[in-house]
Order: structure tokens, then C-alpha cells, then sequence
């Protein structure tokens, strides 16, 4: 494995900027915090491939493979997958129905040991840790194991300025555009919102899609940082504003589908507001079995619980929802599109932000 001792970083004890190769001696020797509990160890953990990606941790014996395993899948590896670590040998996997991963780390780790973390058996990513000699001077102070160091962000160069790159566009990097925006040439890029995401501190990178969520990084941070701090709220706000825009745009983009679609004369389906495509002929049967197919209270339906099933795990009080009209056959399908859009928004945007997008696209429906 290719080491790069002068990778810069940050403590997150005392905040200092250091280096990969000085972070071990600063870490066993800074001030000491006051905390009732003295042993733990210091574990290194580097990415197979990219060594410019580092941390190190510092853990109680009595913490757990799995609390390892959350610390790694939000800051670095993201949950979508199963993992697992090899231990001298012995596998402990992440399955569900597994208790491999309750196993304490006091009982497998010893200094001076390596082992490896595997995430996504069908495009593995490795990671390594090595359990250092000596004991961290930090000791986590409410949990059993925190980030007590780790790399600095990798800087890009924005593909259309030349300016710090903050967001990467993975519409853009499949299809030879450019991938690596500023915030100030993000307004006027043109891919879908989906594709867009505030560039990860992560290995996976340029790799397979992971979105950093403050809310649950800071979690692992020593006590005193806040999710502002590690990435800047202002980020977001702009993605915020691109996802108004982009909705803005599509709204339009379906008013002017549906002005071409009412000059067209073709013969309209008897019992509903709509029209056939052009070139197909219309048949009673055909009518029929859409009609039993396609409810028109379905998909009004099915977006009501979305949002009051949303609506109830925030604690808001729950609101009548207005009368929904007869559903054209465009407008059905305009619907079905834009729920597959915000399905797959909220899977990648899973945050407390959830809550103000879901009204946004509750309005544009």
C-alpha cells in the first residue's frame, strides 16, 4: 500500500492542522482531556487505492465492530451495503439476521495488529486499520468511539471557471460535460437536480454516489463542533435554489407539452378530460380497461400518505388536502414522473431538509 506521509489534515481535538505523518506523535501527546476513563486505542484507517484518505480514531475496549462499522458508513462509506471486517483470519459480517458485529473491540484488537473492512462485496471497497502501539491522549467522553483526526478535504478545480470546485455533477462525468462546478457556475448548469451533489471527503468519490450528512458526521466528532462547521450550510442553500429552478423549468417544459397537445385534434376518450396520442385510434374496450387500470383517486391517494405519514414524523398537524379534480391522462402521467423523481430525491437527500422539499414538490404537483 502506497503511504503519503504528508497528506495534510486536521486534529479534531484541539483543531490544529497537521499532517498524515505527524498525526500519530500529536495524538499521543497533546493535552490530555479530563475523563474518567484512560485506556483506548488509537486506530489509523486508510483507503486501499487512495491513501490521501485517512483518519484516526480513538475507541474504548467496550466499544463494538459495529459502532466502527456506523463511524465508517457515515463518513466515509454510506449504508446501502453489507461489510465486514477480517480479523486475524475471522470474518464478522454486517448481516441482519448476524451477531458478528457485536463482538467488542477489546476482545479482538491488540496493539501493533492490522486488519481489513470490506464495503460492497460486488464492487468491494477496502479500507485498512492498523491498531497503533501507543494509547491516544484523547478519550471519547460521552460514547465509546469518535474521530479524533482525519484528512483534509481534497481540493478541485472548478471544469468551467478554474475557481474551487464545491459540487460534482454525475450526469455530466458519465457523459463527458463537466463534472466539477463552483458555486458560483452552478446556476446556470442545466443537468437534472438528482444528479448534483456537494463533492463527499470520501473515497468513494468519482467512484459510486455517497452524499455527506452534517447531521450525522457530527455525531462521531469530539464534543464542541456542530454540522455547520464541517460542511457550510451555504452549500445547501444554492442546492436548494437549483432545485427550485429546476422545478420551475419542468413545470414550464409540461405547460408547453400540454399547449401542443390541445391544438392536436384527435378524438378524446369518452369519461375523461384528455387526449389520445396522435396516430392511435380509439377503441371502447381499450378505454375500459385503462379506466379499471388507472384510478384517477390513485395517485392523489398515494401522495396524501407520503406527505401525512411526513407530515405526522415532524408533528405537524395534519391538513385537509383540496379536492382533486377528474385526472387527464397527461396529467397522470406528469404525476407519475415527478413521484419517481422525488422518490429517488429523497433517498439521496435523506435529511431534516426532507420536510421543506417534499412541500416544494407537493405544490409543484
Amino acid at each position: 500500500m502506497t503511504l503519503l506521509p504528508s497528506s495534510p489534515g486536521q486534529c479534531l481535538v484541539c483543531r490544529k492542522n497537521i499532517s498524515r505523518k505527524s498525526a500519530e506523535v500529536h495524538l499521543i501527546s497533546h493535552k490530555k482531556k479530563k475523563s474518567p476513563k484512560h485506556s483506548a486505542y488509537l486506530i489509523e484507517v486508510t483507503a486501499e487505492g487512495h491513501p490521501e484518505y485517512w483518519m484516526y480514531l480513538s475507541s474504548l475496549p467496550d466499544a463494538t465492530l459495529e459502532d466502527i462499522d456506523l463511524l465508517l458508513k457515515d463518513i466515509w462509506m454510506g449504508d446501502d451495503h453489507i461489510s465486514s471486517f477480517t480479523i486475524e483470519g475471522e470474518e464478522y459480517t454486517s448481516y441482519p439476521d448476524s451477531s458478528g458485529m457485536k463482538v467488542r473491540v477489546g476482545k479482538v484488537f491488540r496493539p501493533g495488529m492490522t486488519c481489513t473492512y470490506t464495503c460492497n462485496f460486488f464492487s468491494p471497497t477496502v479500507l485498512h486499520l492498523v491498531v497503533m502501539e501507543r494509547q491516544p491522549a484523547y478519550t471519547p467522553a460521552h460514547d465509546s468511539i469518535c474521530v479524533v483526526a482525519r484528512n483534509s478535504r481534497i481540493p478541485y478545480d472548478c471544469d468551467i471557471c478554474g475557481s474551487k470546485a464545491d459540487f460534482f455533477c454525475d450526469e455530466c462525468y458519465h457523459e463527458g460535460g463537466t463534472p466539477l462546478i463552483c458555486k458560483h457556475c452552478l446556476p446556470h448548469h442545466n443537468c437534472s437536480y438528482e444528479q448534483i451533489q456537494v463533492i463527499p471527503d470520501s473515497p468513494l468519490f468519482g467512484i459510486e454516489y455517497f452524499a455527506e450528512e452534517p447531521d450525522r458526521l457530527v455525531r462521531w466528532y469530539p464534543e464542541g463542533w456542530t454540522s455547520d462547521e464541517i460542511i457550510s450550510p451555504e452549500l445547501y442553500e444554492l442546492l436548494d435554489r437549483y432545485f427550485e429552478k429546476y422545478m420551475e423549468e419542468d413545470e414550464e417544459c409540461d405547460l408547453q407539452d400540454s399547449d401542443e397537445d390541445e391544438d392536436d385534434e384527435v378524438p378524446s376518450v369518452p369519461g375523461r378530460s384528455g387526449s389520445l396520442p396522435p396516430g392511435v385510434k380509439y377503441d371502447r374496450k381499450d378505454s375500459e380497461d385503462m379506466k379499471s387500470t388507472v384510478p384517477s383517486g390513485f395517485v392523489s391517494t398515494l401522495i396524501d400518505l407520503y406527505i401525512k405519514e411526513l407530515r405526522r414524523s415532524y408533528g405537524i398537524e395534519p391538513k385537509t388536502p383540496p379536492k382533486q379534480e377528474p385526472l387527464s391522462i397527461d396529467r397522470y402521467d406528469t404525476i407519475r414522473r415527478r413521484i419517481d423523481f422525488f422518490s429517488r430525491l429523497i433517498i439521496h437527500r435523506r435529511s431534516s431538509r426532507g420536510v421543506f422539499l417534499c412541500w416544494i414538490v407537493w405544490q409543484r404537483i
